[in-house]
């Protein structure tokens, strides 16, 4: 999990790193949801990291693409950046080295492109099935939430 409060790229290295140690078979980032009424939510908004008017309508329901602490975190934008290339820097070797230049560049529509096909890629494997099904499971599940 990443976007934690007060988490640092250098915090949020070692996790990369620590999945890496472990040989993780499907890592994953999740973005920190600070659920109201948690302990995590009531400290995210007493050291200021979450508005007050903070909701469960401003979750990500997936939790997979964004974080309302994102842009409170010093380093939120290296770790939104890192958070899209998580999957490569665990599962590609020496991948880390180069991610480590990446999050210096702002998050991009390339940088969002790679995530999403980490998310799927995992699915996929996951689910020991092909990526041209887990494609079209994406699709369908894109239009039943386009429709709510």
């Amino acid at each position: 999990m990443v976007f934690l409060p007060e988490e640092t790229i250098e915090k949020a290295f070692s996790t990369v790193k620590l999945n890496k140690k472990m040989k993780v078979d499907f890592p994953w980032a999740y973005a920190l949801q600070p659920y109201p009424g948690t302990d995590i939510y009531k400290y995210s908004v007493e050291k200021g990291f979450l508005d007050k008017n903070f909701s469960f309508d401003d979750i990500d329901p997936l939790g997979m693409l964004e974080s309302p602490l994102a842009g409170k975190l010093k380093d939120g934008g290296k770790i939104k950046v890192l958070q899209r290339f998580f999957y490569f820097g665990v599962k590609v070797p020496g991948f880390i080295h180069l991610l480590k230049l990446l999050v210096y560049i702002p998050n991009n529509f390339i940088f969002d492109f790679f995530h999403k096909m980490s998310i799927l890629v995992s699915y996929a494997s996951y689910h020991q099935i092909g990526l041209t099904r887990a494609l079209k499971i994406a699709l369908q599940a894109r239009k039943v939430e386009k429709r709510k």
